[in-house]
């Protein structure tokens, strides 16, 4: 291990001489759109670039995450996963043009995720240059269905339904590049919607209030006792609803 640490600043040069590709895959993923449960294109264009480096082998699971395998030279150990969600908060309707500059690269859903999906698709050209092997399989994944809605499904179902014991995963978030985290938070999303339009009075001040309503609700959530074991807790992440300050909104929505 110590020897390999040594070799990581060699490393860094080495993989900057790939800088072109890696830049490429992120803007061609980048500006691909991607919404939670609308990932087709990007999925197809994440496989095509893990072909285009030549991975063993390519596939999709039952639930659609594309899937790219760098093979071991010992068929016994278990695979070890990288992962990165291919979906984006921003719809298709919205522009995704990047701009490339000598030290930056901006452009919508850059770090979350369009960023590490580059990165992780250009990984097999990167183990190539610096002429790497593993015993065990990499295998390289764009989960779907990670974000909001998507609840993390992809990656669930993908972990839930993998044939052979998995010796250990890293999962690629371009917010995080740079920094290494040894664990990681169980999670479940949601998100709670309230539409009060059905209920609307001839006089509007009667009628019912869906932030009002959605503050109730928050209020009941944090008043939950939460188990210490697991060590728990609620985050209201987010909350939206109404049209301007003087009207009463008949529609709101918070997600935790």
């Amino acid at each position: 291990m110590d020897n390999f640490l040594k070799q990581l600043p060699g490393f860094v040069d080495e993989i900057k001489t790939l800088k072109e590709i890696i830049i490429t895959n992120i803007v061609l993923i980048g500006q691909t759109p991607a919404p939670t449960f609308k990932e087709k294109k990007r999925s197809k264009l994440f496989m095509e670039r893990l072909a285009e480096f030549q991975v063993d082998e390519i596939t999709t699971d039952g639930y659609r995450n594309p899937i790219g395998i760098v093979r071991g030279t010992d068929s016994s150990k278990p695979p070890i996963f990288v992962l990165a969600h291919l979906d984006t908060f921003h719809e298709k309707t919205e522009p995704l043009n990047y701009t490339i500059k000598k030290n930056t690269i901006t452009g919508a859903g850059i770090l979350d995720n369009s960023l590490g999906v580059g990165v992780t698709a250009s990984l097999p050209v990167i183990f190539k240059k610096l002429d790497l092997q593993f015993e065990s399989d990499i295998v390289l994944a764009g989960t779907i269905q990670s974000i909001g809605k998507g609840n993390l499904r992809g990656v669930r179902h993908l972990l839930k339904t993998w044939p052979t014991p998995i010796r250990g995963g890293i999962c690629v978030e371009g917010i995080e590049l740079g920094r290494l985290n040894y664990y990681s938070d169980g999670m479940i999303r949601g998100e709670i919607g309230c539409n009060t339009s059905d209920q609307r009075s001839k006089l509007d001040e009667y009628a019912p209030n869906a932030i009002l309503i959605l503050n109730e609700i928050i209020n009941q959530i944090m008043s939950l006792k939460m188990p210490q074991r697991p060590r728990s807790r609620i985050i209201i992440g987010k909350m939206s609803g109404g049209a301007n300050h003087g009207k009463i909104a008949n529609e709101g929505q918070i997600g935790f």
